[in-house]
């Protein structure tokens, strides 16, 4: 879902997940990284608006960016999780359903668009 939708979503997720999981201090991890890919996403924004770039060249720089946000997290923080579940619940996790957390994404994703193409 990541992926998709973005490694904020993800490390979100993350974050709800470490805490039922009763890991206070990796879901502060996991909130933190939110926040860091969530700032790093505006400052770029803000930086493409005010470079005068073309659309092009902004949409390029943003996947890009994308790309390395999702490499990092997952490679820094996100991983973790996978392994802790697999070498200390041992089969004993119980997943819970992904419909509210995409429907919410989902809303969240479509506001933000109708949002940045308003301000065109």
């Amino acid at each position: 879902m990541s992926l998709l939708f973005s490694p904020a979503f993800g490390a979100i997720i993350h974050a709800l997940n470490w805490l039922r999981l009763g890991q206070r201090r990796r879901a502060t991890n996991a909130w933190l990284w939110a926040l860091f890919i969530l700032v790093a996403k505006v400052v770029y924004s803000i930086y493409a608006m005010n470079a005068n770039s073309d659309k092009l060249t902004w949409s390029d720089g943003y996947k890009l960016m994308q790309f390395v946000m999702i490499i990092l997290w997952y490679f820094c923080a996100a991983r973790s999780q996978g392994q802790y579940i697999a070498r200390e619940m041992r089969g004993g996790y119980r997943r819970e359903s992904w419909f509210i957390p995409v429907c919410i994404a989902i809303i969240m994703f479509g506001s933000l668009g109708v949002l940045a193409d308003s301000l065109e």
